[in-house]
């Protein structure tokens, strides 16, 4: 009988140890799904985050374009005044150069026509 004991202890100890590693088991799965709803909202706000921001980007831009319309369009004030408008009688790529080269003038970026700080 002090086998049959024994051996019932044992099969009790590994029960018990394979019980409470599934328990574990169990917790860190609990963990995982409880973080994953909470990772899907913090997505649903950044993606809310990202569009409007990039709404933001789109009414800078507008904007941007409205003030560069006004200020070197043929209506405009002061020494740029028509700066828009010539370039638009010449050839395809040469005129999109140039306006590429006011867009970034516009926007406070370096000109890629520059060297050392003047233009070409």
């Amino acid at each position: 009988l002090t086998a049959e004991e024994k051996l019932a202890a044992e099969d009790r100890r590994q029960l018990l140890a394979t019980a409470a590693q599934l328990a574990d088991e169990v917790e860190k799965a609990e963990e995982r799904v409880a973080r994953h709803s909470e990772l899907e909202e913090q997505c649903i706000q950044l993606d809310a985050a990202q569009q409007t921001l990039s709404a933001e980007v789109e009414r800078l831009r507008r904007t941007n374009d409205a003030l560069c319309q006004q200020v070197l369009g043929s209506d405009g004030e002061g020494p740029f005044t028509g700066a828009l408008e010539q370039v638009s009688v010449l050839d395809g790529e040469e005129d999109q150069a140039i306006r590429d080269e006011i867009g970034r003038l516009v926007r406070g970026q370096l000109l890629l026509t520059s060297q050392a700080g003047s233009v070409k």
